[in-house]
């Protein structure tokens, strides 16, 4: 296929070919952004919070995730000089184009490490056409990570893929420094489980599956005879987090969105890439390139797409709102990383595979290290989180960390909303948690947690508003039905909401539902697309009423509406319990 070529018709995501033409699509809507100065994209804005240099870099940079192991596996490129000359030009403090130098924790350390991988993986493209005065910028600007510090979490995988980089094309490498990045990185192991706390915060998110898991794979494929005994521990650890991970995605491909950094989308698939290449895992290549196409085939239905073809920010949608401080124009390309399958070539049984389906899972729903308990419904349409809450204190520069990580649940269908203004109640992102109000104050949403228990289909945690009000929950998960228990001890008197999942609103109105005084138990169910979201009232005071979401504060559907819980709670204490449902009515 030539460069620059554009298909309007679906991928089937079946074939090498498949996965190639959607490499070169996105390649192809680059090319224009990248006219102007080799090595940067050309920012129409920039919205991020580190410098314009750093941003262009990762424009051009993150293609490159798609475009190494595109050429590893053996794919005719017509572009491929253009990638010699970017970095060239990148690296050359006399030309425009130059990345500059940076510090510590510089945005810029991220994007070294894909030019790591594509020294290493193919240093015939990106090494031995430079002359020699090209070379030695290129191991200058890149051995800057190696002089300043990185972020104290999965960060410190950029400067190891860096020096494996550096190694392989005969540039000498502070071995001392790289052994010492590695066992931090160990440190940050749970123990007795395949899980990593993303630095000392203690968060587990998708930087297990996208940074460490598949950082720890390429480095044991590299160095595999250099290392034995380390490679061969990181690679055991991804194969048991594979059945971990599992538990995250649903029938139709779709994964739970969780945590920060979710604009990067299909990053989520990437750990099934670099499982495959890597061999020999927990899963048959059917299965494995069933979890692929799927996934693709979900996310390339999503309008997610500018005009022309890039990737916009969001999630489901063109979508500001859920961003995070360090997403520029070009930061979503990180999910290119679900092309790291490409490196295996044409004639691999992997592609040669049929699908598979779903592997049945073969770990506990409990997964105690993430604070998380999981389930899918009966049809396996959708998979489900409960969430105790995790990360003992507020990361400052995250937006929207209660939401990402404090509600009580996730779903892979249904998603979750983030606040979109300030005000109404309705814009604050209701769904899946609890809203308190005290008399005379503002709207406060359940945050960070505190006193985990757990037991094979619950989860318990509580939750300081301060020292006067605390509520205690356990989350209760079968079958993707979540029945919620909470314990109110309260000092003052509060305005309590509780949202249950929410659904599309496609009518322009919230539909009439039940709603009134609950002496027993009452349901209210809202109907919005293929989906019902119920509440019932089992325990508790309360009245039951359905709501409209402020307008594009859902990841997936830019209007939604949900049911609610509301009731007035004076001192002392209160006990709710509500079960919450969601049902998928098309047929299975």
């Amino acid at each position: 296929m030539r460069t620059g070529a554009k298909s309007a018709l679906p991928l089937a995501f079946s074939t090498r070919a498949d996965w190639e033409a959607l490499a070169l699509r996105y390649w192809a809507a680059a090319r224009p952004h990248l006219a102007a100065r080799p090595g940067r994209w050309a920012m129409a804005y920039h919205p991020a919070g580190y410098s314009l240099d750093g941003a262009e870099m990762e424009g051009w940079s993150r293609h490159l995730w798609a475009l190494v192991p595109l050429l590893v596996g053996g794919s005719r490129f017509a572009d491929a000089e253009q990638l010699t000359e970017g970095l060239a030009a990148g690296v050359d403090p006399e030309r425009p184009s130059y990345w500059g130098r940076f510090g510590d924790y510089d945005q810029r350390m991220v994007e070294c490490a894909v030019i790591g991988a594509a020294l290493r993986m193919c240093p015939e493209v990106f090494w031995e056409p430079l002359p020699e005065r090209s070379r030695q910028q290129v191991a200058d600007f890149l051995n800057q990570i190696n002089q300043h510090e990185p972020v104290n979490n999965n960060w410190l995988f950029f400067r190891v893929l860096v020096n494996c980089g550096l190694r392989h094309v005969g540039v000498p490498v502070d071995e001392g420094l790289q052994s010492a990045t590695l066992d931090r990185i160990e440190s940050f192991v749970v123990e007795g489980t395949p899980w990593h706390s993303d630095g000392p915060a203690g968060r587990m998110d998708y930087y297990n599956p996208t940074g460490f898991h598949f950082y720890g794979l390429l480095y044991s494929m590299w160095e595999g005879e250099r290392d034995p005994e380390r490679a061969a521990r990181l690679r055991e650890r991804a194969f048991a987090f594979a059945p971990v991970f599992l538990r995250w995605f649903d029938r139709h491909g779709a994964a739970i969105p969780y945590g920060r950094s979710l604009t990067y989308r299909f990053a989520q698939g990437a750990f099934w890439s670099a499982l495959a290449w890597a061999g020999d895992g927990p899963y048959s290549h059917g299965q494995l390139k069933g979890l692929l196409g799927r996934h693709m085939r979900w996310w390339q239905e999503r309008p997610i797409h500018l005009p022309g073809g890039t990737l916009s920010r969001g999630y489901g949608y063109p979508q500001d709102a859920m961003t995070e401080t360090y997403n520029a124009v070009g930061s979503p390309g990180w999910g290119f990383k679900v092309f790291w399958a490409l490196a295996l070539p044409e004639g691999h049984p992997f592609w040669s595979a049929a699908e598979e389906p779903l592997p049945e899972d073969a770990v506990p729903a409990a997964q105690p290290a993430a604070r998380m308990l999981f389930s899918r419904d009966r049809g396996k349409n959708h998979a489900v989180a409960v969430c105790a809450g995790q990360a003992p204190g507020r990361a400052a520069w995250m937006r929207h960390f209660e939401e990402k990580y404090a509600k009580f649940a996730y779903s892979s269908q249904l998603a979750f909303s983030v606040p979109v203004a300030r005000g109404d109640w309705t814009n604050l992102a209701p769904d899946s948690t609890l809203l308190m109000r005290c008399a005379g104050g503002g709207w406060i949403v359940r945050g960070v947690t505190t006193d985990f228990t757990h037991g094979d289909d619950w989860v318990r945690s509580t939750w300081s508003i301060d020292e006067r009000n605390r509520i205690e929950t356990t989350l209760f998960l079968r079958t993707g039905t979540q029945t919620r228990h909470h314990v109110f001890q309260l000092e003052d008197e509060w305005e309590v909401i509780e949202g249950g999942f929410a659904v599309p609103l496609t009518g322009g109105a919230v539909p009439a539902g039940e709603s009134g005084e609950s002496d027993g138990a009452r349901t209210l169910s809202v109907h919005g697309g293929d989906w019902c979201s119920r509440l019932v009232i089992g325990e508790g005071a309360g009245l039951l009423e359905a709501a409209a979401l402020g307008p594009g504060s859902h990841l997936l559907f830019p209007l939604a509406q949900l049911p609610v819980r509301r009731a007035t709670l004076g001192p002392g204490r209160h006990e709710w319990t509500t079960v919450v449902e969601a049902e998928y009515r098309k047929g299975n």
